[in-house]
């Protein structure tokens, strides 16, 4: 779900969003070995506002994985819990 507002001369958006990967599994004939990675859900949001001449900077947050899931993109990398980010960025 995803708003805009037009505020102190600027334009405020946010975002509210899931990320999804379904459950996969891989072979290898080297190893004659299967591996199986969960599929998984997050719950993530995101708020920026843009500001200045021609609202060329940009201050952003972001929480990731709200919800604290325990996941992987493969079979040894666990993504981080619930994590925060910030961004301060200009165009040029």
């Amino acid at each position: 779900m995803k708003t805009e507002f037009e505020v102190f001369n600027g334009r405020w958006n946010t975002d509210t969003y899931l990320r999804s990967k379904t459950a996969s599994k891989s072979y290898s004939t080297s190893a004659n070995e299967t591996t199986r990675v969960a599929g998984y859900t997050t719950l993530n949001f995101a708020t920026t506002y843009h500001f200045g001449p021609q609202k060329r900077y940009m201050v952003s947050a972001e929480a990731i994985n709200i919800t604290n899931q325990l996941y992987s993109y493969g079979d040894s990398i666990y993504e981080p819990g619930r994590h925060f980010n910030f961004k301060l960025s200009a165009k040029y």
